[in-house]
């Protein structure tokens, strides 16, 4: 019982131990982690809330610096970046232009050498190693230009990409056979075979006629010019080269025909028959004689206008004139259906429009309304230019014809096609009136686009010169792009001559007219004179009106408000100034007169009212002060101050939301050191605590040993 008895305790101190040694590990597990948990904590919220709320840990640094250290390997080139051509280079549209040069001068060359028997001196040697080498060159140019993908868009920098479009895809092979030198590997015979051989380099000729080739070179001529200009220059070189292309063509195969002619002529000639070669005394002729007149008979068998002086004679010259002239119908009827698809494509494009014929038998069909008076010339004139400019201009008069499809794309679309699209250049240069930055996502810049009227307005022309008068109604706001316009006043009291106008204020290039005076409904308070042609777009007073302003009420008291401080600040203002100093000087040099102005106020209406004003007229003469008046009417300086009153709310509503941040700012920073203090005497009680833990360990561990060593 005894032994059993030891045992059984001896079973339970064991127990015990391992329970008191896994506890131990614990507790050391527990304070490691606690330290450096309450550490990391303190650490990262201290950094979060330093910073304002934005977090930054010694992870997210890290990352950082690996993001900043792999951009920086990215930007290192490579050799294969130094090598890379790019595809709008200039030097290398220059470089496709001379290579179009030789190859024309080789084509040429090669089949006139051919057709005319010409040997081949050292000079022609020479220049045709030149040659060759140029056109390797750039067969290993071109396997090193890079391309745009035509479905992504994305430059292609990939050496094995470029150079399998260009072999399977571009020139390669009309290229690479160009540069074998049939004349050396044939021996330079001069059997038919040979011959002909050796005109496999004609097809190179075709690259002086591909359109994709001469449009990569105007884009990289115009790159750095505005997109309107370099899309007008781009259409009018492209058509001009089209046009020059159909020139080309009929000189090359003019040509190509001619050479073939005499090759054929010279290669069957019989001394004991009568034939062209014998006929025409052609072995008695240089070669260059020969070549104008075999291009001549080419010309006129394919042109079908055979004059008689020259003509084949034997049978194989007689088929191959019918087959030459069989092409040249085809050719010719070609070039001809070309030439009339370009000019209309022209047309089309560059928006000329002949829709003159419509205006004449409108302006035919009123005159018998008048007795068949006809139109005087001079306005019959007017009103053509008028159209002839609007038709022209008219950026509006595509997306009326083709309306249905513009209301096939999405909203979104319409929105992006109408604003950053079709009228960019308005709603970026006055973006000041449209407020196109805040209203870009809104559908009132769509809305408004579709009132753009193209305006034209000539200083040579009499009714164009005075645009508008003082008291005129003024029907539409102008957005000029080009010209120069003066404001004035007039003035009376020069002498015995008409009404005389001073001006003060001078507009050019770009800027805006009459918007105060449509927007409020106002008439014209000064003089508007034309001094260099203005071209500008209009947005008419009824328009704005009736189909924009109700639909956008905000946006229109806005408006209203704006164009009446910009006129009072830009305008009104220094044109008063003008218009005291200029009645004061009319006052120094008068004896016996004194001139003043007063601008009468738009809600005296009543007679009472006007009898008031002119006593006060009459006591201010005697005293000779010059009066103003209120420059707008109470609702507008109502509006205006109201906007105003809302704009001193906003800023002090941010000036109390700036305080009330830096108060927040402030009270993280006190949170910050509070609580980094606070952590700091976490760690100083828990070591504490745990090393009067230990403490209490070995205390019970002694105690332990102690009873171990008792007798039992």
């Amino acid at each position: 019982m005894d032994i059993q008895g030891r045992n059984s305790i001896d079973a339970r101190r064991t127990q015990q131990l391992y329970r008191t040694a896994t506890l131990e590990n614990s507790r050391a597990q527990e304070k490691k982690r606690i330290i450096f948990g309450v550490r990391k904590l303190v650490s990262s919220s201290d950094m979060h809330l330093s910073q304002g709320g934005k977090q930054f840990t010694e992870t997210t640094l890290f990352t950082q610096n690996e993001e900043e250290e792999s951009e920086k390997i990215v930007k290192k080139k490579n050799c294969v970046d130094y090598i890379l051509i790019k595809e709008n280079s200039k030097w290398k549209a220059a470089w496709d232009i001379y290579i179009n040069l030789l190859v024309a001068f080789n084509c040429f060359l090669t089949i006139y050498q051919v057709c005319f028997n010409v040997t081949s001196s050292v000079e022609l040697d020479i220049i045709g190693y030149i040659v060759e080498v140029c056109f390797f060159t750039d067969i290993v140019m071109n396997f090193l230009t890079e391309y745009k993908d035509p479905e992504t868009y994305e430059t292609v920098r990939s050496i094995a990409k470029i150079g399998k479009r260009y072999v399977f895809k571009g020139w390669f092979i009309i290229d690479f056979i160009g540069i074998i030198p049939f004349q050396y590997l044939l021996g330079g015979g001069q059997k038919m075979q040979t011959k002909l051989i050796r005109l496999f380099r004609l097809p190179r000729l075709v690259k002086l006629i591909d359109i994709s080739r001469f449009n990569s070179l105007l884009k990289s001529l115009f790159e750095n010019n505005s997109q309107e200009e370099r899309i007008m220059m781009q259409y009018l070189l492209m058509y001009g080269y089209k046009i020059f292309r159909l020139f080309i063509i009929t000189f090359i195969i003019t040509y190509f025909s001619g050479c073939v002619w005499y090759l054929i002529v010279e290669e069957y000639k019989d001394q004991d028959q009568v034939s062209f070669y014998y006929k025409n005394k052609l072995d008695d002729m240089d070669n260059t004689s020969k070549l104008i007149i075999s291009c001549y008979f080419a010309l006129t068998t394919l042109a079908t206008v055979g004059y008689g002086d020259y003509y084949p004679i034997t049978d194989l010259e007689i088929m191959t004139a019918v087959t030459l002239m069989l092409c040249g119908v085809a050719f010719f009827s070609y070039i001809m259906g070309s030439f009339i698809e370009i000019i209309s494509n022209y047309q089309k494009k560059m928006g000329v429009v002949d829709k003159s014929t419509f205006l004449r038998n409108w302006l035919t069909l009123l005159t018998r309304f008048t007795g068949n008076k006809p139109l005087s010339k001079s306005l019959n004139n007017q009103i053509e230019a008028h159209f002839a400019y609007f038709w022209q201009y008219d950026r509006l008069a595509s997306i009326h014809q083709h309306y249905e499809t513009l209301n096939e794309l999405p909203k979104t679309m319409k929105r992006r096609f109408m604003t950053s699209y079709l009228f960019e250049d308005i709603f970026h240069k006055f973006k000041h009136f449209f407020k196109t930055y805040e209203n870009k996502e809104s559908k009132f810049l769509y809305d408004i686009s579709f009132g753009f009227m193209p305006r034209y307005f000539n200083p040579d022309d009499p009714d164009d010169k005075v645009l508008y008068d003082e008291e005129s109604e003024i029907p539409e706001m102008y957005f000029c792009l080009e010209g120069k316009v003066g404001i004035g006043y007039s003035i009376f009291g020069r002498g015995l001559d008409s009404k005389q106008y001073k001006l003060a204020k001078f507009y050019k290039k770009e800027f805006l007219l009459c918007d105060h005076y449509v927007v409020n409904n106002k008439r014209s308070e000064f003089i508007y004179m034309v001094l260099k042609p203005i071209k500008c777009f209009a947005l008419t007073k009824r328009f704005l009106h009736h189909e924009i302003f109700p639909k956008y009420p905000e946006l229109a008291n806005q408006f209203k408000a704006e164009a009446l401080l910009r006129y009072r600040k830009s305008l009104k203002t220094p044109l008063m100034l003008s218009m005291k100093k200029e009645y004061e000087e009319l006052n120094k040099k008068n004896v016996y007169r004194v001139f003043e102005f007063k601008e009468k106020k738009q809600d005296q209406k009543s007679s009472r009212n006007r009898e008031e004003q002119k006593s006060k007229t009459s006591s201010k003469n005697k005293e000779r002060i010059m009066s103003y008046g209120s420059l707008a009417s109470e609702d507008l300086e109502k509006l205006a101050n109201r906007n105003k009153t809302k704009k001193d709310q906003d800023a002090q509503l941010n000036s109390q939301l700036k305080m009330k941040m830096e108060n927040i700012q402030q009270e993280v920073v006190k949170f910050s050191d509070n609580i980094d203090k606070f952590a700091s005497i976490c760690d100083d009680e828990l070591e504490q605590l745990l090393h009067n833990i230990d403490n209490v360990t070995t205390s019970i561990n002694d105690l332990r040993k102690k009873n171990m060593q008792l007798p039992q």
